[in-house]
């Protein structure tokens, strides 16, 4: 049975995946990190992300996805990419943000 990684190696040091919440979110946010553009502009928001997770400028995260590129091309490329989109899915924030709940207001009588 495959355990889930709960980092990213990029090149050759392991990056702990950090725990996506409302403060990461803002986080994000102020790097420039658009969830609802992430299929529209996926290498933007994945060099982003990448910075975020590195603790580094995103400008830093592109020259590592380049080196990451140059050695093992458009494939390692979509490994980044769906580690990350798979950090996003199952992290608990956006779990809780598409729960479909309907809170009832109580009466009065």
């Amino acid at each position: 049975m495959n355990e889930k990684k709960n980092y990213i190696t990029i090149g050759g040091k392991e990056y702990p995946f950090p725990k996506i919440n409302f403060m990461a979110m803002c986080d994000l946010e102020e790097r420039g990190f658009d969830i609802a553009q992430f299929t529209k502009k996926p290498l933007s928001c994945t060099a982003c992300l990448l910075g975020y997770i590195m603790n580094t400028s995103t400008e830093n995260a592109c020259k590592a996805l380049d080196k990451e590129i140059e050695a093992g091309g458009a494939s390692r490329l979509g490994e980044i990419t769906n580690a990350l989109v798979e950090l996003i899915n199952e992290s608990d924030f956006f779990r809780n943000m598409a729960k479909d709940e309907t809170v009832e207001n109580p009466t009065t009588e």
